[in-house]
């Protein structure tokens, strides 16, 4: 079986060719590529946002890599016709026979389920940024949070009050996602609850995460 992950981590593997830094986050993808690459009846593809001016594809280890121009409007919006020839090019490439995206709160990858109609994709929930913008304030009034803003929030744009912004913005790219897509999976019933909340047609799977293999072996 051939499976195309779309991240939204950057893989110490191929972080020079990205020229994106390794961050600390996504600890559960690369824990499961690394069980996965050792399989012989799965090739595992993953699909990683770069700082690059053009599709540059590399295999490490077992795993193709696919590192794509993945800032700007492809983050913000989908990319339009930009968008759709990088996922052309990547799925018409590797053909999968699953595509496996992660997380629900950026729009990289909406081109790809606008236009891929055969393919299933299966998304892993990350979240759900509309209870976080919900539960947000944790019960604090609205003249609470107004009364502490600072000058330097209004200028950077941070804080309280932009924190719960953003998500409100990102929020369309959630709905369209959860509201395009068939299958998802999570690890908690919030997850599913949420999830289904949005869109009840979805086909939710129960699927817990693997975590780093440092958590298993320092003590």
């Amino acid at each position: 079986m051939r499976v195309l992950w779309i991240v939204n981590i950057v893989f110490p593997e191929v972080s020079d060719v990205a020229n994106v830094r390794v961050g600390y986050g996504g600890g559960w993808m690369t824990a499961m590529a690394e069980r996965l690459r050792k399989r012989n009846d799965i090739e595992l593809a993953v699909s990683v946002k770069g700082k690059v001016n053009k599709i540059i594809k590399k295999k490490v280890n077992n795993i193709i890599f696919y590192i794509y121009p993945g800032y700007g409007k492809v983050t913000k919006n989908g990319g339009g016709n930009k968008g759709k020839e990088i996922w052309n090019y990547i799925v018409n490439d590797f053909k999968p026979n699953l595509i496996h995206a992660y997380g629900t709160e950026y729009a990289h990858y909406l081109e790809l389920i606008r236009n891929e109609k055969e393919i299933p994709i299966l998304v892993s929930l990350q979240g759900i940024l509309k209870e976080y913008y919900r539960h947000y304030y944790g019960g604090m009034d609205f003249i609470d949070i107004f009364r502490h803003i600072t000058i330097s929030d209004i200028i950077l744009k941070r804080g309280t009050y932009f924190g719960r912004q953003r998500f409100k913005y990102n929020m369309k790219t959630e709905n369209e996602i959860l509201n395009t897509v068939k299958f998802v999976d999570g690890r908690t019933l919030w997850d599913k609850v949420s999830s289904l909340n949005i869109n009840n047609n979805l086909k939710y799977y129960h699927c817990p995460r693997i975590i780093r293999k440092d958590f298993y072996t320092q003590r």
